[in-house]
């Protein structure tokens, strides 16, 4: 699920519901880069990034592993 803002920033929200994991393909961003802000396969606090402190990721797949929800964010 793709969600864009208004500001024309754009977040990207990947479940998966299977006890393995997956790979998806993420859209390659014309400005900007793709970082991740939340991991619910870490324990609390760590499944969640302060704002600001979000980790880069690195290529157009994001793997994620079984039974979690991750969300990226564009900057």
């Amino acid at each position: 699920m793709t969600i864009a803002s208004f500001s024309g920033e754009e977040d990207i929200v990947m479940m998966n519901m299977h006890w393995e994991s997956l790979t998806f393909e993420i859209p390659i961003l014309k400005a900007g880069q793709w970082y991740m802000a939340i991991s619910t396969v870490a324990a609390s606090p760590a499944d969640t990034a302060e704002f600001g402190n979000e980790m880069l990721t690195d290529g157009n797949v994001c793997a994620v592993e079984g039974r979690n929800i991750v969300a990226l964010v564009s900057k």
